[in-house]
């Protein structure tokens, strides 16, 4: 029956986790590194377990960050807070971090400490990137002696001064987590523009044949890839031996031949466009020179032109035809029985 208990508490989630004061009584005789492990991975080193009057003074700083508009989030780094909110609330808490080692016993450790978290203030107040800036300079691991990356030795101080020190590194930690949330958002968004921007790359741009998709990614990876690494498409393509379908027509030719279905094969050209804000191209504009053919008689049937390109989908063509004058009309349609394979795709993006 009692075992019967014991597993429905468990089960429903009523038993009651041991308080930091409770583990502390424990820790009495433990080894001061492992104690200060256990206290730590407890919560009780700065964190919402911890019942230390600085600590909560931050938990209630986070816990108004959590509500946003009224809206509540389960934990800090899932709340969207604007640039100045993120920094206010970053400002407040190191500060609350700085009070704290101020009143403790003064030692090297701590002032150095201070020091760390008085610089982190100035150029989180000022917008200065620095090493104090992010999170795991502030980092204790437990097995490591060194504090994160500010070089002080936990383990040669004693137990009191130690723990002192990882609840000021920890509330500076918990500090940079609204704008770490912020900067992984900020990255999150620019990946999904980057995924739109490839997508709309293959869909929209001009169609490109097995040959022109080869030397695009070439092009591509000794330039951008190869300078950036994974970054977005490019924004032109080359036009390399595309052949097309098109209906030309000639004013000077019979009347049986001034329209006729004609075929283009663009020997070379270009189609650039800039990004627009949904992620697709804009004032997409290209020119090729092109070899036209199509079955007149009373016309040449093929002669040289130059094809212009509007919105990556409309072509129009000017071709001399023997001294006349023909002009030929076209649509991209190869991209609805051309689209590049998964794998293709893939290899230009990030190559292989």
């Amino acid at each position: 029956m009692k075992f019967l208990f014991i597993f429905l508490l468990f089960f429903t989630g009523q038993v009651f986790a041991e308080t930091c004061a409770e583990i502390r009584v424990q820790l009495e005789n433990e080894k001061p590194v492992a104690a200060l492990r256990r206290l730590a991975s407890a919560g009780c080193l700065g964190d919402d377990a911890d019942d230390n009057p600085a600590t909560q003074r931050a938990k209630r700083l986070f816990d108004t960050a959590a509500k946003v508009e009224g809206q509540e989030r389960a934990k800090i780094r899932d709340v969207t807070l604007s640039a100045e909110e993120s920094r206010a609330l970053t400002l407040a808490v190191l500060r609350i971090a700085d009070d704290y080692l101020a009143s403790i016993k003064e030692t090297i450790e701590v002032t150095r400490l201070r020091a760390d978290i008085q610089q982190a203030i100035r150029d989180r107040a000022e917008g200065v990137e620095s090493a104090t800036q992010r999170i795991s300079y502030w980092t204790w691991d437990g097995p490591q002696a060194s504090l994160g990356a500010t070089g002080i030795d936990v383990t040669a101080a004693d137990r009191p001064t130690a723990e002192g020190l990882l609840r000021g590194a920890r509330l500076a930690e918990r500090a940079f987590t609204p704008g770490q949330a912020q900067a992984i958002q900020a990255a999150a968004a620019r990946a999904a523009a980057r995924d739109a921007r490839w997508r709309s790359y293959f869909a929209d741009a001009r169609s490109q044949y097995p040959w022109e998709l080869f030397i695009n990614s070439r092009v591509y990876a000794s330039g951008p890839r190869g300078e950036r690494g994974v970054g977005g498409p490019p924004e032109s393509q080359l036009i390399v031996l595309h052949p097309d379908i098109a209906m030309q027509y000639v004013r000077s030719a019979d009347s049986g031949d001034r329209f006729k279905p004609a075929l283009i094969l663009e020997i070379i050209g270009t189609n650039r466009w800039s990004w627009g804000t949904d992620n697709k191209p804009q004032n997409a504009w290209g020119a090729s020179v092109v070899r036209t053919y199509a079955d007149t008689s009373s016309v040449k049937s093929s002669g040289w032109g130059v094809a212009i390109h509007c919105n990556s989908k409309y072509t129009l063509t000017i071709a001399s035809l023997g001294g006349k004058a023909a002009v030929l009309l076209s649509i991209d349609l190869a991209g609805a029985v051309n689209g590049a394979s998964e794998a293709w795709r893939d290899e230009f993006r990030i190559g292989r």
